[in-house]
């Protein structure tokens, strides 16, 4: 291409990872004055990012060095105000903070969970956050978050998987949110020493191709691909509401599962979290209805997590015993370690085990990503996300010591992208993540996960703005009310069985998927999937990805916000 960044300005934010090294690099070669950053992860005694600036300015263009921790809203801050200052503008963020501390669930402490995902997923929200604000004066930008496929399903690496896919899930987001303003935002999922992977995060810099935007890429040595969404691939649908019978009956046609087992339940003893309200509601009494013994936890507080009251939970306990069933009260906050441990201690008291949780407590805060503020940012991944990880790690040992259990954790098709809900979609798809890691590291010990995107007329649903409800590209929402089923589908209840039935022991046959519960249908998604993939057996140059990438990875892509003439 050569000189082909001349005039433009680039923040990589974490050069002491070798991909972070080799596109600033290149980034150089072609021209671009650089910000690198060194966020002190990994030798905090030392600075690559001062060696990698040295070698930028004797290729003969501006690079400063810099030594921000871009975890901490501050640093983000300061790290994109070092390169505005310094040169006046802003045109490329490459995010490439890259950490992981591998633990089993069941040893993996609060601080271990919080270390990584604060270090590579808020460290990509921060910077992002503040360059945004930027290129949305600019009208133009290009974003690259480089991530990793553990979000596939890792096992012994939770963390860092629900770390992944919650990168793609914001990459998918902010692609929405900044679109319009000539932005650009792609994910790409590398392995460290792919020299072609550099090559293609600095193409999808260019302006070369403006209506790749909210995609995943990747990159595995001389192998570059492009991912699918996750979709539907298998579906059973009827016209009404789900019985348990007919759920039994029929959803092991998904899975192409073998001999039927029990779907009863009697003698378990489950645990629902957000159950005072909505889908959790449901999900409770029929759990009850089906023979267990249900903690019906709820924190009783409003749609953005402010307040508390006794009063949701309590209503539904007293709604079970009245009908024969056995529930007992919780009213302590998943976002909160303890707390959580509190729930699955009410568990025990009372009922002697755990078998069975379901995690729907949820909150939203939404904002355009130009917009968030920290508070909405931490509020919302640690109700959802960490929730997620608080709840799993207080069960599963219990669980681990019967060699059983049955774990759903509510995850939203928000996390293929919907605007204005980076916080959301962040949390939702890195549950998605960590819930493909978790399956196949406890699956030895009896105990089953999936992801359940559920969908319904709800509290949370009513506060979704009505543009965006039926925006074409919203996702999310719009993927929801755009549904041809008549009203009566998205009643709450119509998501109760096909969650239930997870928790059986013949939904045993269900692990490590993702289960769409919205309307009347039971719904299987896909992976995250290759789509189209490029080969060579040595390495990409940007030239020669210059020519082939715009008529094979990225032909027939669309822009899922295309840019708006200003106003």
């Amino acid at each position: 291409m050569g000189n082909s960044f001349n005039g433009n300005v680039a923040v990589v934010t974490d050069v002491t990872r070798p991909v972070g090294r080799a596109v600033a690099a290149i980034l150089a070669e072609e021209g671009a004055s650089l910000v690198v950053n060194d966020p002190g992860l990994k030798a905090p005694g030392t600075s690559t990012a001062g060696a990698v600036a040295e070698a930028a300015r004797l290729s003969g263009v501006e690079a400063i060095a810099t030594r921000e921790d871009v975890a901490t809203m501050a640093g983000a801050e300061a790290l994109i105000a070092t390169a505005v200052d310094a040169y006046g503008r802003l045109d490329v963020l490459v995010n490439s903070v890259d950490l992981r501390v591998d633990r089993l669930v069941h040893e993996m402490t609060p601080n271990d969970f919080d270390r990584v995902v604060a270090a590579n997923v808020k460290a990509t929200f921060g910077p992002t956050r503040f360059a945004a604000i930027r290129f949305r004066q600019q009208r133009g930008g290009r974003i690259v978050n480089l991530t990793s496929d553990a979000g596939l399903g890792e096992a012994g690496a939770s963390s860092f998987a629900a770390a992944s896919e919650a990168i793609v899930g914001m990459t998918r987001t902010v692609g929405r949110d900044l679109g319009k303003y000539g932005v650009t935002c792609n994910a790409l999922c590398v392995s460290d020493g792919s020299e072609s992977a550099a090559a293609l995060a600095v193409l999808l810099c260019t302006e070369a191709m403006p209506h790749v935007n909210g995609y995943a890429f990747g990159a595995r040595g001389g192998s570059l691909y492009v991912y699918a969404n996750p979709a539907i691939e298998r579906s059973i649908h009827k016209w009404g509401i789900f019985t348990m019978d007919e759920i039994a009956a029929q959803a092991p046609n998904l899975v192409a599962s073998g001999l039927p087992m029990s779907e009863k339940l009697e003698g378990r003893v489950a645990i629902v979290t957000g159950a005072g309200r909505g889908i959790g509601r449901s999900v409770a009494t029929l759990l009850a209805e089906m023979g267990a013994a249900v903690v019906v936890n709820d924190l009783g507080g409003s749609v953005d997590g402010a307040g508390r009251s006794v009063g949701p939970a309590a209503d539904v306990v007293a709604e079970i015993r009245a009908a024969g069933g056995k529930a007992v009260a919780s009213y302590e906050s998943v976002a909160d370690y303890d707390a959580a441990g509190a729930i699955v201690q009410t568990a025990v008291d009372e009922y002697g085990r755990v078998d069975i949780l379901c995690n729907a407590a949820g909150i939203l805060r939404d904002r355009m990503v130009f917009n968030m503020t920290e508070e909405e940012w931490d509020t919302v991944l640690r109700v959802h996300l960490y929730g997620s990880f608080n709840m799993v790690r207080h069960c599963v040992p219990r669980m681990i010591d019967r060699a059983y259990g049955r774990i759903a954790l509510f995850s939203s098709v928000s996390g293929l992208g919907s605007a204005g809900q980076a916080n959301y979609t962040s949390a939702k798809e890195g549950i998605v993540g960590f819930t493909r890691s978790l399956a196949r590291e406890l699956a030895v010990h009896g105990i089953t996960l999936n992801a359940i995107y559920p969908g319904a007329n709800t509290r949370m649903m009513a506060t979704v703005p009505e543009h965006v409800r039926h925006r074409p590209s919203g996702g999310g929402a719009s993927e929801i009310v755009g549904s041809l089923e008549p009203e009566e589908a998205l009643a709450p209840e119509n998501n109760a069985a096909k969650i239930v039935y997870l928790c059986t022991e013949a939904g045993g046959a269900f692990n490590g998927r993702v289960v769409g519960t919205n309307g009347w249908a039971m719904s299987l998604y896909s992976d995250r999937r290759i789509s189209k993939s490029i080969h060579t057996t040595g390495a990409w140059t940007l030239d020669q990805l210059e020519r082939l990438v715009p008529i094979s990875l990225a032909a027939g892509l669309t822009n899922p916000a295309p840019q708006e003439p200003p106003r």
